[in-house]
């Protein structure tokens, strides 16, 4: 066959998704915690979660200390069904964040998957506490006490299932 006979070259994902393309832009231009982060989620949206990994661990290599960076490293170990990879990274997320809600429920998440559910019924309370106004923590924390026969919360709802 001759070049001119060869069928096109399949395009790529990064060629056929225009968000991707300029959150990768943006990283190679200023490659932040949040450019990082946002091309990471980009991937992940298209469950290439392997590269969001390498986008994620780029940024932990440049930013060794940045909380977020680190409880998206976790949650990508604990989807891939990996929790117990993700838990060193979880509770450097809350080390590093002691005040995110955020990173106390990601890190409660990883230890409720690994067993680990009276340690997530504390962080998941953690969460709930430094945020109230955070229905996702306070829900979290409601399915965890249900589902361990624990104390509820104030204002638990019946019927929903663990975390």
């Amino acid at each position: 066959a001759t070049p001119a006979s060869r069928p096109p070259a399949a395009a790529t994902l990064e060629d056929s998704a225009p968000l991707l393309r300029s959150r990768l832009a943006a990283l190679a231009v200023s490659p932040t915690p949040d450019a990082h982060l946002d091309a990471a989620a980009a991937y992940r949206a298209f469950g290439v979660l392997d590269r969001a990994f390498d986008l994620i661990h780029d940024g932990l290599t440049r930013y060794p200390r940045d909380a977020r960076l680190h409880a998206a490293a976790a949650a990508l170990w604990r989807d891939w069904g990996f929790p117990e990879r993700g838990l060193r990274d979880a509770h450097l997320a809350v080390r590093y964040a002691p005040a995110a809600a955020e990173a106390h429920t990601t890190l409660a998440t990883l230890l409720w998957a690994v067993g680990a559910r009276r340690h997530a019924l504390a962080a998941f309370a953690d969460a709930a506490r430094l945020d109230p106004d955070a229905a996702y923590a306070h829900e979290n924390w409601c399915r965890a006490a249900r589902a361990l026969a624990a104390p509820l919360p104030t204002g638990c709802l019946g019927g929903l299932p663990p975390p």
